[in-house]
């Protein structure tokens, strides 16, 4: 998750990868520039902010390596590339 700041507006970038690609999630730009749109975008923010990850948020050649598989390792039998 990103954070990205343009003067007083602001924006939300999640991504995740779909079996061989990265998919990029762009939020609406949300205002800063008064005080009550900030405190309505804060709130937006830390929400997501307090929001876990689910999910597989590598690639799927990292994720076997953090499972202990590499390509052509002992453990064949798990699918290579990574199903969906």
């Amino acid at each position: 998750m990103v954070f990205s700041f343009m003067g007083t507006k602001g924006r939300l970038l999640q991504a995740h990868f779909k079996k061989h690609s990265l998919s990029v999630y762009a939020s609406e730009l949300y205002d800063f520039s008064t005080a009550s749109s900030a405190i309505r975008s804060t709130r937006v923010f830390l929400h997501y902010m307090s929001s876990k990850s689910i999910g597989i948020t590598v690639s799927s050649s990292r994720y076997l390596e953090k499972l202990g598989c590499t390509k052509g390792s002992e453990n064949d039998d798990v699918p290579w590339p990574l199903p969906n």
